[in-house]
């Protein structure tokens, strides 16, 4: 259940940084200071998540590499919907 928890955890984290409205002057105001690769990988929230969930694993007991993929895969779950409706959204505009 705690991995649950911490996949929930990874996702909002995952989404803050990568979509949110919220970050996004931050994100703009450093892009071009940021090698592209870097600029990839924290406008794709799929990208991000791995990184994160990586932080993630290491407050899970168990075998890590498991439990980082497990993370990546459950944040997923989460994330998913919410790009689906955003671009729902954006498709009505």
């Amino acid at each position: 259940m705690f991995i649950l928890i911490v996949a929930a955890a990874v996702a909002t984290a995952t989404m803050t940084i990568s979509a949110s409205t919220l970050s996004e002057k931050v994100r703009h105001h450093i892009d071009p200071y940021l090698p592209s690769i870097v600029q990839e990988l924290l406008d794709c929230p799929y990208c991000l998540s791995h990184w994160i969930a990586l932080v993630g694993a290491t407050i899970l007991e168990g075998n890590f590499l498991i439990n980082w993929l497990a993370l990546v895969s459950l944040s997923q779950i989460f994330i998913l919907p919410i790009i689906w409706v955003s671009h729902a959204n954006s498709s009505e505009d």
